[in-house]
């Protein structure tokens, strides 16, 4: 399902399909090229998603203690949601006028 979905798996397609109405047929091989190369960035993507969700939560954490810090606060969820409300009067502002 992927590789008749994603940007490389609809290129082979439109390719096989054009070489096809041409009469030139595609070898397998190309095939279980295309298939490996899909197999191999699934493959790599889920056997690093824990890190990325481990990278993202310290970054988020570093982010918070940062704000805190400079912001000389204890509760920055306080204030950002504070900012969020802002954002949403400025961004109403913005649509009204």
């Amino acid at each position: 399902m992927l590789l008749n979905w994603n940007p490389i798996g609809l290129l082979y397609r439109g390719i096989t399909a054009g070489l096809s109405k041409l009469g030139i047929e595609v070898p397998d091989k190309f095939t279980s090229l295309g298939n490996a190369i899909v197999d191999g960035l699934i493959g790599g993507l889920t056997s690093k998603l824990a890190a990325l969700k481990d990278k993202g939560t310290g970054i988020a954490s570093s982010v918070k203690g940062w704000f805190a810090g400079v912001l000389d606060i204890n509760s920055p969820s306080r204030v950002f949601a504070q900012l969020g409300g802002h954002t949403v009067d400025g961004l109403n502002v913005g649509l009204d006028a």
